[in-house]
């Protein structure tokens, strides 16, 4: 990375009264998806936003300062984002996410997402993320292999899988 770089980070998005909730207390798209702003000198066009990709903060971070720092660790969840910051071609990348807080588990793909709510009684919810945007309803249909991805990534029980990035904006 270039002499200034920089990122910027949050640990949760809110709620804002989406689904007339005032505060993160679900796996809902607002609480989960947050803010990661990358800022160096060598990004070759500032002001872009990625938002096909899912980046987490808490599993991509460390690769990524350790990609830029040249230095070889082994053993880590995440991705460098260095292929993406300089817009490389044909990047290959992770197509489902895990995703964790207080109320419950989630598996997010491009599509969709699998949630399930384990405080109290067990809740699991489906949400189509291209079709219903505003997660206003979940589906009872089954997509092949959600659940079997929700079983590789939560194998344990295990609760430190950090949260969805919102998008990752160059600066």
């Amino acid at each position: 990375m270039g002499e200034y770089t920089g990122n910027f980070t949050s640990d949760h998005g809110d709620m804002d009264s989406s689904h007339r909730m005032e505060h993160k207390s679900t796996l809902y798209q607002e609480a989960i998806k947050i803010p990661f702003i990358i800022c160096s000198p060598d990004i070759s066009e500032p002001g872009q936003s990625d938002d096909t990709h899912l980046i987490s903060n808490g599993l991509d971070i460390l690769p990524t300062i350790c990609d830029y720092s040249a230095l070889s660790v082994s053993g880590l969840k995440g991705f460098s984002l260095k292929p993406i910051i300089e817009d490389r071609k044909n990047i290959v990348w992770r197509d489902y996410l895990g995703v964790e807080s207080a109320v419950g588990r989630a598996i997010i793909t491009e599509r969709y997402k699998y949630a399930v709510y384990d405080l109290g009684k067990k809740e699991i919810q489906l949400m189509n993320l291209k079709n219903n945007p505003g997660e206003m309803k979940s589906s009872d249909k089954k997509v092949s292999g959600l659940q079997e991805k929700f079983q590789e990534f939560f194998g344990t029980e295990e609760r430190d899988v950090p949260l969805l990035l919102d998008s990752l904006i160059y600066a």
